[in-house]
Order: C-alpha cells, then structure tokens, then sequence
C-alpha cells in the first residue's frame, strides 16, 4: 500500500548534491554503504575506460528513464542485445522494507533490453556522473559496465548497471508470480512496489517500448 506523503522521500538532484540521499542510504540498518572517497575511486575507475570516446552517454532501464536527477544533452530510445531487465534485486530500502523487501530492478546477463539512452554534457561527464554514483552505486547491489547500445540513428557505447551476482540483495531469476506478489505487498519511503513497476511500464510505453516480463507482471497484479 503507498506510503503517506508526509513519510516519502523523493530522490532529486539537490539531494544528490547536498549528501542527504546519501546520508539516509548510509543510515539504512544493515546496509554496508561506500563512503565516498570509495565512490569516487569506482566512478574513476569506469571514466579510465572510456578510449578517446567523445561523449558519454548512460543506457536507463528503470527509474531513470523518468526521474534522471542528472543534466543531459540528448535523450534517445535505445536498445543492448545481452542484458535484460530483471527483478533480481531484494530491495529492503526504497521501495520495501527490511521486514517486507520488495524488489528492484537490474540488468542481468542474456536477452535483450529497450530502454532510453543520455547524452552527458560535454565537459561535465564527472560531475554528473557522480550523482548517478552516489545514486547507484552505493552499495555492492550493482556493478558499471561498458556496453554497446543501439538507436535508430546509431550506435555507441554507453554506462549500464547491472546485477552483481556476488551482492547480498542478489535473488537470481524469479517467477512473474513471486516477483507480483512481491511487489504487490511492499512500500517504503520512494514509494510501493507496484508504483515502480507502473512509472517503469508507463514511461516505456511514452517513447514506443515494452517489455515482455514488465508485461506480464502487470497483467498479475493488474498495473498496466
């Protein structure tokens, strides 16, 4: 069931920006969280591969095809062969809670996925990665990836995240039945379960996709 307002929190730039989305993360029982000197070696770490790319441009599955919180210059329909969009990640935060853990949203190896693709301005790829950094990654849930994605202009290669399947929140490959019943019964203080799945459903819809398994889990739980 949704949350009252007065108990959400949103995640927004500013908070990205001022530490409070990281300090609520860090406070979160049980969660070992990057500080954030860690957080800016991996990011480092992933800029080192880039080969003389001149733009970056970040590949979205979920939550950030509506609610990026980073500055771009160009924002795509775009598609990766060899991942998919998977419920694979207990999600004891955000949408559920350490009682009731709903799930979250990864890519997984195998497949295909459609999504939305951004262009980062050019000269403040850093900075705005770091809000991502700060959003993704703090925690060992995910892993950057440097891939090749596909527009109908072009193609190029872009930052993805995908499932760590050493990470604790790691549940592997679920049925649509247990992956409804567990959105279905979870909130937290982003939202509910079945309010995730909607926006992801509904913002794909806007720009022309779908997805097969989003597909199905709204037929179970009604959400479409």
């Amino acid at each position: 069931m949704p949350l009252p307002d007065h108990e959400r929190h949103a995640i927004t730039r500013n908070g990205l920006l001022d530490g409070t989305f990281l300090e609520r993360a860090r406070a979160i029982p049980g969660l070992q969280a990057l500080t954030d000197q860690q957080l800016e070696e991996s990011l480092d770490d992933t800029l080192r591969c880039l080969y003389g790319q001149q733009q970056v441009w970040i590949f979205a599955y979920g939550s950030l095809i509506w609610n990026p919180a980073f500055d771009f210059e160009e924002r795509v329909a775009a598609s990766l062969e060899g991942w998919h969009r998977s419920f694979c990640l207990s999600a004891p935060f955000g949408r559920g809670t350490p009682q009731n853990p709903s799930l979250f949203l990864a890519l997984n190896e195998g497949g295909h996925a459609e999504g939305v693709a951004y262009k980062l301005p050019k000269g403040r790829e850093r900075e705005e990665l770091l809000l991502v950094w700060r959003r993704e990654m703090f925690s060992d849930g995910y892993q950057a990836e440097w891939v090749e994605v596909h527009s109908k202009a072009e193609v190029f290669r872009a930052i993805i995240f995908v499932a760590n399947p050493s990470a604790k929140s790691f549940v592997g490959e679920l049925t649509p039945e247990v992956i409804a019943d567990r959105l279905r019964n979870a909130s937290g203080p982003l939202g509910s379960g079945l309010e995730y799945l909607s926006d992801t459903i509904h913002h794909l819809k806007q720009v022309g996709l779908r997805d097969d398994l989003l597909d199905s889990i709204g037929q179970l739980t009604g959400v479409g």
